[in-house]
């Protein structure tokens, strides 16, 4: 489990692609183990390798299918936090690092005091998504702002812009989405109750 409150920044150096799955090599800026969870851009990923500060992951075709790993390129800046520790500090808000979907920006305006990005989301997560809601973007714990029919809004502070990816985003690029767990748990609650929580 993640808080999404974003560790550190890693350059992916290395993707070997196959027929499967995909391997991403990460230089890392903080230490990690071999078998320990870091969620990359939002993607729950197990460390099958470490050697000093790089490590190596794998992703199989469904993580792929369902998440931006499928548009990885070496160079790229990553997000990255690991598991949180269970006398942790809980900063954010319940991430799992199990991606609902794939969204993409459509303005990004950035702000000395504040910027406002605006996100294209898939039709299917409609019913989760609500103004003031928590929502995990590329791993970020963030707060919905504003909730039109395709697209929602995020009010973000210098200080989370400078500490993350989103410093390197521009309009038209594609982010992970993760719901609230609670939202996503109401529904099924309403689904097999005929609509009474």
């Amino acid at each position: 489990m993640f808080t999404g409150i974003v560790e550190g920044i890693g350059d992916v150096i290395r993707v070997r692609k196959g027929s499967k799955k995909i391997e991403i090599t990460i230089v890392l800026p903080f230490e990690l183990n071999e078998g320990d969870s870091l969620s990359v851009d939002g993607v729950c990923l197990t460390a099958k390798e470490v050697s000093g500060n790089i490590a190596k992951f794998d992703a199989v075709s469904e993580t792929i299918d369902k998440t931006t790993l499928k548009f990885i390129r070496e160079g790229k800046k990553v997000n990255l936090e690991r598991g949180m520790k269970v006398d942790g500090f809980f900063g954010g808000h319940i991430v799992t690092g199990h991606i609902d979907g794939v969204g993409r920006i459509r303005k990004f305006r950035k702000g000395v005091e504040e910027s406002l990005l605006e996100i294209e989301y898939p039709n299917d997560l409609a019913p989760y998504i609500a103004k003031k809601g928590s929502i995990a973007i590329d791993g970020i714990s963030l707060t919905i702002a504003d909730v039109e029919n395709e697209t929602f809004s995020i009010n973000i502070i210098p200080y989370t812009i400078e500490r993350t990816s989103l410093k390197f985003k521009k309009a038209g690029d594609y982010v992970n989405i993760e719901v609230d767990i609670i939202a996503r748990y109401v529904k099924r609650i309403m689904e097999v109750n005929d609509g009474r929580i």
